[in-house]
């Protein structure tokens, strides 16, 4: 089948999970014998990249965060980058008269607008969406909704929300939460067709953490191991995580804390970090080891024994958290977002923002070895069924036939059935 992927940023260009998901499943399915090409962002880097069209705006080159400069941006700008941007129409129409596409397969369009699905339903081209985040929302209307100030241009941009919405259809898609695939409905999409499908782990992770005969298990004596690998962010809650640590320690706990991933502004939220290991007084006990590769992240993974993700802002899917549950942690986190869906009963759920109810949870694992190291098998457990990359990539390619031969969203995990329509 010819299935064109369209979305904003696609590797090199890199700022989050969505990247590299993206990446994954146009590997997975070239490898299950598709031919995909992607319709990206405009970026030096892809220019003139086979099946690949760097044509999208706004462009990707900048190094600039993009959705900071829209927040700057005219009225009219940002109606042409969440509602329809003229130029996207035409680059994506382009695009399917080249490449001709039996499916288009969408992943992150926040600030393309609606524009190239507009122009796959004008072109007459089935089209599937992989939700990640909220950007399906809208953005805009989900900052105005916030904002007391601004709520007097609510209905009008709503109206034309619903009417651009309404062209484009986000119906079928497939949510990588339950949590995702319910606010979805809530903005408005139609529940029929909308189904949850739970991202998988990296190829390179899934590898790796099949290759991990059994997690390690705590030496007599060993400090507690706590680890949380994320971007370095506020809504991530590092801070929680760090103030409730010292806390646990100055309580006795015997422990350290390894904070893995790179500060999204600069290193300002770490500059914040490091001062509270200092009022905590923890400083020999916290170390921040930045960005990782996926082996060396493997590695940190596989030597720690509990895996922290306070979270506030609201998980939408937490490739972290998978990861640390196939690594055999113990994992712990808010309930904020899909985080508890994640790790159903194999984990501990602690409510968001509440820095005591972690203290206790951290001084409890820390001293019940049996009970942290039998949640971590169970999470692995969970982890290696439920976020496998041949069952996510599976289930997609059997969405993706479903929708092109004109039927109604399926996703079957017979590899037979979904391969015999290739």
């Amino acid at each position: 089948m010819r299935i064109l992927v369209v979305t904003l940023r696609y590797p090199p260009y890199v700022q989050g999970g969505y990247e590299l998901l993206t990446r994954d499943a146009v590997i997975g399915l070239r490898e299950m014998g598709h031919q995909v090409s992607v319709l990206c962002g405009k970026g030096k880097a892809l220019s003139g990249q086979a099946d690949t069209f760097a044509t999208l705006e706004p462009a990707v080159d900048g190094g600039e965060n993009l959705f900071e400069v829209d927040r700057h941006s005219s009225p009219m700008e940002r109606v042409r980058s969440h509602y329809f941007r003229p130029s996207n129409y035409a680059a994506t129409s382009a695009a399917i008269r080249s490449f001709r596409p039996e499916l288009v397969l969408y992943f992150n369009l926040g600030l393309a607008s609606l524009a190239p699905l507009v122009a796959a339903r004008m072109n007459r081209i089935p089209c599937l969406g992989y939700l990640c985040d909220r950007w399906a929302e809208n953005l805009w209307l989900t900052e105005v909704k916030g904002n007391a100030n601004k709520r007097g241009r609510l209905p009008l941009l709503r109206g034309i929300w619903t009417g651009v919405r309404a062209v484009a259809g986000l119906s079928p898609s497939l949510c990588a939460s339950d949590w995702i695939r319910r606010r979805l409905i809530a903005s408005g999409v139609p529940p029929r067709g909308v189904e949850v499908l739970p991202t998988g782990l990296s190829p390179q992770m899934d590898s790796l953490v099949r290759s991990i005969q059994s997690p390690r298990s705590r030496k007599q004596g060993e400090r507690l191991r706590v680890i949380c690998t994320s971007m370095m962010w506020h809504g991530k809650g590092q801070h929680i995580l760090v103030e409730a640590f010292g806390r646990a320690v100055a309580e006795g706990l015997d422990a350290e804390l390894i904070l893995a991933g790179a500060d999204a502004g600069g290193g300002e939220y770490e500059a914040r970090l490091v001062e509270l290991t200092k009022e905590g007084r923890i400083v020999d006990r916290v170390q921040f080891v930045g960005l990782l590769p996926p082996e060396e992240l493997s590695l940190q993974l596989a030597s720690c024994h509990v895996f922290v993700l306070p979270s506030l802002w609201g998980e939408p899917f937490g490739l972290s958290t998978i990861e640390a549950m196939a690594h055999g942690l113990c994992t712990v986190v808010s309930d904020s977002g899909a985080s508890p869906e994640l790790v159903g009963d194999t984990g501990v759920v602690v409510k968001t923002g509440e820095i005591e109810a972690l203290v206790r949870v951290l001084l409890v694992l820390g001293g019940d070895e049996e009970r942290r190291a039998l949640l971590g098998q169970r999470a692995r457990a969970r982890a290696l069924e439920q976020f496998g990359r041949e069952r996510f990539l599976k289930r997609l390619e059997s969405g993706c036939l479903s929708v092109a031969h004109g039927g109604q969203l399926t996703l079957s995990l017979d590899a037979d059935q979904a391969g015999a329509t290739h």
